[in-house]
């Protein structure tokens, strides 16, 4: 039995301006999963299809067994997505969501206190060849 899962993937990212990074932030997947999913090489699993339907106002049926560039019934429609993609973002720039920003700021300084324990690794070993 066919499905339109693929289709419908590119079409709301095409129809939102979103790249595929962009769309799989969405529902904390990345490009490469995506990807799979519009090349129709994999399925999304329930959850995150009900992700998808959730996000866009959409049903499940509708998703799965209907090609959404095609049209919809009147009851239903393809709604903007979360606010972190509701304004124009100039180019150059990439909105992100509250909480990939706060893990991108923890992975940040996590980094920058491994940097810094290593550098007083290295300040302490110069220490000891010169003495």
């Amino acid at each position: 039995m066919n499905n339109f899962i693929s289709l419908n993937i590119k079409y709301l990212c095409d129809l939102k301006n979103l790249k595929q990074d962009e769309f799989g932030l969405l529902f904390n997947l990345n490009k490469g999963v995506i990807g799979t999913y519009v090349r129709d090489a994999a399925t999304p699993k329930i959850e995150i299809i009900q992700k998808i339907c959730a996000q866009y106002n959409i049903s499940i049926d509708e998703f799965v067994n209907s090609d959404l560039s095609k049209g919809k019934s009147q009851n239903n429609s393809v709604n903007e997505p979360g606010p972190v993609y509701q304004k124009e973002v100039p180019s150059g720039f990439v909105l992100i969501s509250e909480k990939h920003l706060k893990l991108l700021e923890s992975t940040i300084e996590d980094k920058n206190k491994i940097i810094k324990a290593l550098e007083l690794r290295l300040g302490e070993s110069d220490k000891s060849e010169t003495a």
